[in-house]
């Protein structure tokens, strides 16, 4: 095929970036997480347990290969997928777990490791907002079975769009390697059903630009994320993502819960801070997978219904994750905020919190 030397030294060094042996590029995080889960082999009646509170596309991956998404509910207190309601999931269908680093902070995967120790079941890791994350010194991508990455517009890495998968088994890396382009195994010998996923080569050549300077980015969302830190940890009505031991957070965002506060007066809080600042904080996802219109109208608006059986979604409730969505607010960490803006931000946040109660 074409001389793709660029896409290929990408791989490499993101593959020694993160300590696996092999890294496969793609051209989304959606489509990594599509080619993951067909690499898998998932089987009609094949689950895969996975968290709401996420981008939908973790759980849409599932269904374009075949799968049928379980959700389980977050802790509270990191916002991630929580191991003992997960465990209640498990049946003899759950085919993995997909697990998210959620805004850069690493998922409790040695617990769900514990879950899954006859190796039936993989571990996959939504890696999406986490690049350059750690646990105990070794990288997200590298502790689960297969991990995925998103180069989209606001990650760490930005080329627009892109993705990488990342895993130390080299059938599955070949395998996910022929299905980014067209099931190939060599030059119009089409072994299995692919699709054009692959990333151009000028996405790769700035990818490794980015690459290079990656821990500088990380250092300093860290310290900005610090700064909020420094402001807001104290206060009895925010909530942050609880920070384990030699876990190393790369703050894609900054989240917090404002807590105490009704609910209608958390947007007005976003308001207040952007007439003050002139930065518009986010409030997340705003509802949950399974809250989502196609997920409640699954049975009508996916062909594959008629063949398989699917939960009810609409009747899905999951109290952690429903409390946290309703309560989410994001500081940004992108290299666009100074650190005398971050304490403005955090200061001003701190005033209409004040001023509300």
């Amino acid at each position: 095929m074409q001389n793709n030397y660029p896409v290929s030294q990408f791989e490499k060094e993101f593959a020694r970036y993160i300590g696996v042996r092999y890294a496969v590029s793609v051209s989304s995080g959606t489509a990594g997480l599509v080619v993951s889960m067909m690499a898998l082999g998932l089987e009609p009646g094949d689950t895969i347990i996975t968290t709401p509170l996420t981008f939908i596309a973790t759980s849409n991956s599932a269904l374009c290969a075949g799968g049928i998404p379980v959700f389980a509910d977050v802790q509270r207190d990191t916002f991630c997928l929580d191991p003992e309601d997960t465990a209640k999931r498990i049946t003899n269908n759950t085919k993995a777990i997909v697990g998210v680093h959620l805004y850069g902070l690493p998922f409790a995967i040695e617990r769900l490791r514990d879950l899954v120790t006859n190796g039936r079941i993989r571990i996959v890791e939504d890696a999406s907002q986490a690049l350059g994350a750690s646990i105990n010194g070794r990288k997200v991508g590298a502790l689960g079975d297969v991990a995925v990455f998103s180069f989209y517009e606001t990650k760490h890495i930005r080329l627009g769009e892109g993705g990488m998968i990342t895993t130390n088994d080299k059938e599955f890396a070949e395998h996910c390697k022929m299905i980014r382009s067209h099931g190939q195994s060599s030059k119009y010998y089409h072994k299995i059903l692919g699709y054009n996923f692959r990333l151009p080569i000028s996405s790769a050549l700035i990818g490794l630009e980015q690459l290079r300077k990656i821990e500088e980015d990380i250092k300093r969302r860290v310290r900005i994320s610090e700064i909020y830190m420094e402001n807001l940890q104290r206060v009895d009505s925010i909530r942050l993502q609880r920070i384990d031991a030699g876990v190393r957070h790369s703050y894609y965002l900054f989240p917090l819960l404002v807590e105490k506060l009704p609910l209608r007066k958390i947007d007005a809080l976003v308001n207040y801070v952007l007439r003050r600042t002139g930065r518009k904080l986010t409030r997340g996802y705003r509802r949950l997978v399974y809250q989502q219109p196609f997920y409640r109208n699954i049975e009508r608006l996916f062909w594959a219904a008629k063949f398989l059986k699917f939960p009810d979604y609409s009747s899905c409730s999951l109290p952690n994750a429903e409390y946290v969505v309703s309560r989410l607010v994001e500081l940004p960490t992108d290299d666009s905020v100074s650190e005398e803006e971050a304490d403005n931000i955090s200061r001003t946040l701190l005033r209409g919190i004040k001023e509300s109660t």
